[in-house]
């Protein structure tokens, strides 16, 4: 549980902040499992990252470090398909603990089914591979669906021509 971060004004909009989050992330990703060689928590499994309380300027931060990650593990394939084992314990062990993201390309976001909410259990997988609460797996999925939909944007009005942002005027 992160409590408290603070960068010093000259430092602020340097990247420290998100680099410290990515380098937190890093390090709960290397505490997974017992054969860890993480130190000196090695023994201990970091289920998750979460902040107590956060500012409005440190929860636009995680969220964009949040999206960033959860991009990466979009993107470590072309397919969408990522199998990579999400296991908490051995009694987990089975279908549900491999991570699929084929579902972000079930639908086209000019289909309304494309806006229905994700299901639970690929909130808490992803919320699991993520190391984040499954309230910020879902900010994630929302952004990542707002981004397709702002691409899709984009290549409509290349299609057309228009230029409707505000230097076309």
């Amino acid at each position: 549980r992160v409590c408290q971060a603070m960068i010093l004004p000259p430092y602020h909009r340097g990247g420290h902040g998100s680099m410290m989050l990515h380098s937190l992330h890093a390090y709960a990703q290397s505490t997974c499992g017992a054969n860890s060689t993480a130190l000196p928590m090695s023994t201990l499994e970091i289920l998750e990252v979460n902040v107590e309380d956060p500012a409005p300027a440190f929860v636009a931060l995680r969220d964009s470090v949040d999206y960033q990650r959860f991009v990466a593990l979009c993107s470590s394939t072309p397919t969408l398909d990522v199998s990579i084992d999400v296991a908490v314990s051995e009694k987990d062990s089975g279908s549900d603990n491999a991570l699929n993201l084929r579902y972000l390309n079930d639908y086209d976001v000019t289909n309304k089914e494309y806006f229905l909410p994700v299901s639970e259990i690929q909130l808490a997988t992803v919320a699991r591979a993520l190391k984040i609460t499954k309230r910020q797996a879902q900010i994630v999925h929302e952004v990542y669906k707002l981004a397709r939909v702002e691409q899709w944007k984009r290549y409509q009005q290349t299609l057309t021509g228009k230029d409707t942002s505000n230097n076309g005027k």
